[in-house]
């Protein structure tokens, strides 16, 4: 009789056992789908496209963010030279906006870079931070960079015949910016298809100078076009190869 009756209690708590074993894991289940609908997923690179080429040496790299739960904090954004990032020339955080453009000084010519992104979100008061994006490449072009030629501010603004012209394969384009302004030197081939954007950034009053290497395009008639505040001149260049 004590047999039976110990045996019984035995299954009774082996019985008991499975039961809170099972629940147990359901709970866990139940909370890892909980903290995965929580956590918010990482921001997708948009522009430039993964490997893009002639891209320029200030570019501005955009992302999109998609978010399940929570406030966005902010962004941080890696640059490097290889694809396990472990040559990092840029690392930047607590950018508020979805893009970033790079500073002046940071790329250079003729190089390949990798870069990513991930963001950081207020969850019921926690601040998490989801994994990086998936990496986008991009091929900076030939760009022989832009010199201050003088400080001295110009009356007006002029952009000047480029030298030599023609020209194979590089040349340089001077102009002179009246004040402080957005300035933005463009390359278009004969069909009015931009080609290469030289300048596009702040520039102090002074006059500049800068480069294109058109090593890889084809021989033929070019168009470069200034533009800074109520200033815009085009003029023509031909290449020979």
């Amino acid at each position: 009789m004590n047999i039976k009756f110990n045996q019984s209690i035995e299954r009774y708590k082996k019985e008991k056992m499975r039961k809170f074993l099972s629940a147990a894991l359901i709970i866990l289940f139940a909370v890892s789908v909980i903290e995965a609908q929580l956590l918010p997923i990482p921001p997708v690179p948009v522009s430039p496209l993964n490997n893009a080429v002639n891209i320029q040496l200030t570019p501005v790299l955009k992302w999109n963010i998609v978010l399940i739960i929570g406030s966005l904090s902010s962004f941080r954004l890696q640059v490097s030279t290889n694809q396990n990032f472990s040559n990092i020339i840029l690392d930047s955080a607590g950018i508020i906006m979805d893009s970033l453009k790079i500073p002046t000084g940071i790329l250079e010519s003729n190089t390949q870079y990798y870069w990513r992104v991930n963001a950081s979100v207020l969850v019921s008061s926690i601040l998490l931070t989801t994994s990086f994006s998936t990496a986008f490449r991009f091929t900076t072009g030939s760009f022989t960079g832009i010199q201050q030629i003088s400080t001295e501010i110009p009356p007006v603004y002029r952009l000047y015949d480029n030298y030599p012209n023609p020209f194979n394969p590089t040349t340089k384009i001077r102009f002179e910016n009246a004040s402080n302004s957005v300035v933005n030197l463009t390359v278009y081939d004969i069909l009015g298809k931009k080609v290469e954007e030289l300048v596009n950034e702040n520039l102090n009053a002074g006059v500049y100078e800068t480069g294109w290497n058109a090593a890889a395009y084809s021989s033929g008639i070019y168009f470069y076009r200034l533009s800074a505040q109520n200033y815009t001149e085009t003029k023509k260049m031909i290449l020979t190869k």
